[in-house]
């Protein structure tokens, strides 16, 4: 094989291997991961989470959504007046305090109103936790909580502290939300929006790789040929 080969298979093989391992990243920062919770005091949940960057938690709990056309009150409606660095909610929805076991330390949550509606679940995001007395006001922009969660595996112990008597003991399902996704991408992340298109790099990749195997062939061929010749000559 010439020296022109050789840097050619090379640089092939850097290149997989860097598309490999940003498909896998993409795919681990991309992923939600879920778990049942009941809303009962001191009833807990654990998410185990994988991070190939350093994040922040975000959570969300998704309730049944009995019809397509229920609304659920209980659970609040996000129509709210803007003040400064503050949302007022007319109707702010059942009131729901979380404690986040994370490898930072623990922190408290709580859940806005319902902000999210799909065919069978409504959505409610958790923020940190402001004890300002008024269940109507909630900090806006919310306080983000730190980049806590480390790169590698790690775990998040969620328990419930309250919930109002119109939720109590409902089983709803604790998401923790990636940090890559078409509408959100977190700090540290916007390397990996490039991995989205992987598919395509593998197909070019590929191709590469066909076009080398049949000229490291043919060329091997044609030594092997030569050689033949001289031997026989």
């Amino acid at each position: 094989m010439t020296r022109w080969m050789r840097i050619s298979w090379a640089i092939l093989a850097v290149l997989a291997a860097v598309v490999a391992f940003g498909a896998i990243a993409q795919h681990i920062a991309s992923r939600s991961v879920e778990a049942p919770l009941r809303l009962t005091p001191g009833a807990s949940a654990t998410l185990l989470l994988d991070r190939p960057v350093r994040d922040r938690v975000r959570l969300s709990l998704d309730f049944a959504r009995p019809t397509r056309a229920a609304q659920r009150p209980e659970l609040g409606d996000f129509s709210a007046r803007k003040t400064n660095n503050e949302l007022r909610f007319a109707n702010p929805g059942e009131r729901i305090l979380l404690r986040v076991e994370e490898p930072g330390g623990t922190s408290v949550y709580e859940v806005l109103p319902a902000g999210g509606y799909s065919r069978d679940s409504i959505s409610r995001n958790a923020v940190r936790f402001i004890d300002d007395g008024d269940d109507h006001r909630f900090a806006w922009p919310p306080v983000l909580s730190p980049r806590s969660i480390p790169v590698g595996r790690s775990t998040l112990k969620v328990t419930v502290i309250e919930t109002g008597s119109a939720i109590a003991g409902e089983n709803v399902i604790l998401q923790a939300e990636p940090p890559l996704g078409f509408k959100r991408v977190a700090e540290g992340y916007d390397w990996l929006v490039w991995f989205w298109l992987w598919p395509v790099y593998a197909v070019v990749l590929g191709i590469a790789g066909l076009v080398l195997l049949r000229k490291t062939f043919r060329r091997s061929r044609t030594r092997t040929l030569i050689l033949t010749i001289a031997t026989h000559g």
